[in-house]
């Protein structure tokens, strides 16, 4: 991808985001049990019910954990939850579209599981197998970084010095932050020129 980052808008909804019942309705999140889904989620025996749970007790078509620890989970309660989770990503899709199209939507990572087969404003939801794994993949590709922002005066030296200077030290600090030193590239210089400045650096 020929960006340094994505579009990214982010919602309190995922596998491990918590699930409420209440008179006026459902609520989920956007608290969650996150990494501690596999200890406190119901199906996995804890005692806090998630979007993991819902889903497991709302289609039979999924075997995560065990099945029987959700089956108190009331079917209108369940329908809320189905309701409550195909609204909050319609939303959000409709707020990332940049086409009034229907657009195909991929979806990955362990709480994909969750999401209908079916939204508003998409053409298809795409939920490839293995798809759970995504971020685990994506945190064994990333790449190291660094950056570096700085004032500099050109007073004494020139512009293109001091940017091979910068460049040098942003090299060197992705290479201390565990980058290959012979895999380390420049990706963006950006040079702003300050009409008045008071001190020197």
């Amino acid at each position: 991808m020929n960006f340094s980052y994505p579009d990214v808008k982010s919602i309190g909804l995922g596998g491990g985001s918590i699930v409420r019942e209440h008179d006026a309705g459902t609520t989920v999140g956007p608290d969650s049990v996150g990494y501690k889904i596999q200890t406190e989620a119901l199906v996995f025996g804890g005692n806090v019910a998630t979007t993991t749970d819902y889903t497991v007790a709302g289609n039979g078509n999924i075997t995560i954990g065990d099945r029987s620890q959700v089956q108190h989970l009331s079917p209108s309660g369940i329908s809320s939850f189905k309701a409550k989770v195909k609204a909050m990503l319609e939303k959000v899709v409709d707020t990332m579209k940049t086409s009034p199209e229907d657009l195909p939507v991929l979806l990955v990572g362990g709480g994909a599981v969750i999401a209908p087969d079916e939204l508003i404003g998409t053409s298809r939801v795409i939920k490839p197998e293995y798809s759970g794994v995504a971020n685990a993949i994506g945190a064994a590709i990333a790449r190291v970084s660094a950056v570096i922002d700085t004032v500099k005066s050109t007073e004494s030296r020139s512009v293109a010095d001091l940017v091979a200077q910068i460049s040098k030290e942003a090299m060197q600090k992705a290479v201390e932050s565990g980058a290959a030193q012979d895999s380390v590239k420049i990706v963006e210089v950006e040079t702003l020129p300050l009409p008045v400045s008071t001190t020197q650096g």
